[in-house]
């Protein structure tokens, strides 16, 4: 009995390449959490506008949108790790445009690369963890990784927390730490591209060069999934990445403050992945996504409402 409760251990253990792939993401979105908060609250504060933020964070989602099927269709037709990195390539360019200027011409061209390198990820990370992993240990590897990606961009939205201290012992200016800090986060992101090159150049995957797109499958069905989706994500859309500028408007307070209390929440999303099993196990699947839904659209629309600051943030 001993022995084969130390295989089926071993069985459903992380494989070490999954891992380390999963490792080698935390450079972008460390830096995409802390271009988050730049982008939601920061930069309405350095003279540009609400609207010109929406525009950058509305330009990278419609890039994402237009490019994860044609990207999809590429990456089984051509293979995945390829476009795995050229992506994140694309995206660690795009990260160190945001800290080199401030011209809204180049930002959102540098937010349409974003949108494409989160496209070409969309369609090629989960597929990759599937290939690397069996049924014994695949929920644990995608949950792992959900709470990296949410964790680690929690991170990179808390770091605007630290800038008034380092102002005082560096005598930096608030301006000039964000930028600095933009440039590191930049720079850094090559990291995961060249760790997913190193290791993924023996990895051995199946693709078909002969294969041509054969439509949509039951249409009526994916319909009203996406129907559902984008509604959802419309709402989601439009308030969560300006939740940061909505706390500047509305209470004056910077992103000094709206960024930890973004990345704690955040970070309690990464870590609901060990309670969503046991919701989905209780309630079933269709009533625990209805529950967990319907509260956090209440919550989202009764910040609006909500005249003291502390409590808008303990909705957030």
């Amino acid at each position: 009995m001993l022995k084969g409760r130390l295989a089926n251990q071993e069985t459903s253990s992380i494989p070490p390449t999954a891992k380390m792939l999963i490792l080698s993401f935390v450079p972008v979105f460390l830096g995409l959490g802390f271009l988050q908060i730049v982008l939601g609250a920061w930069l309405v504060t350095v003279g540009f506008t609400a609207e010109q933020a929406g525009l950058l964070i509305a330009a990278q989602g419609i890039a994402v949108v237009l490019t994860s099927i044609p990207l999809g269709i590429i990456s089984d037709v051509y293979g995945r790790k390829q476009l795995l990195v050229l992506g994140n390539l694309a995206g660690a360019a795009a990260l160190l445009v945001f800290a080199l200027t401030t011209n809204f011409l180049y930002l959102i061209s540098a937010s349409v690369a974003l949108g494409f390198a989160e496209g070409a990820a969309v369609t090629t990370w989960n597929a990759l963890l599937a290939d690397l992993t069996d049924n014994s240990n695949r929920n644990r590897v995608f949950s792992l990784s959900f709470i990296m990606i949410n964790v680690t961009t929690g991170i990179g939205l808390v770091l605007p927390g630290a800038f008034p201290a380092l102002q005082s012992l560096t005598g930096l200016t608030n301006y000039t730490l964000h930028r600095q800090t933009l440039l590191i986060l930049g720079l850094a992101s090559f990291i995961s591209p060249l760790m997913f090159y190193i290791l993924l150049r023996n990895h051995r995957e199946t693709h078909n060069p002969e294969r041509r797109w054969s439509g949509l499958t039951n249409k009526g069905t994916l319909a009203k999934l996406g129907f559902v989706a984008s509604t959802i994500g419309f709402g989601a859309g439009f308030i969560i990445p300006l939740v940061g500028a909505w706390f500047y408007y509305r209470f004056n307070v910077s992103d000094s403050y709206s960024g930890p209390i973004l990345a704690f929440s955040n970070i309690l999303i990464g870590f609901s992945a060990y309670a969503s099993p046991r919701l989905a196990t209780k309630f079933g699947q269709m009533r625990a996504i209805i529950l967990v839904t319907g509260s956090s659209m209440l919550f989202m629309l009764s910040m609006a409402f909500i005249p003291i600051f502390a409590l808008a943030a303990g909705v957030s």
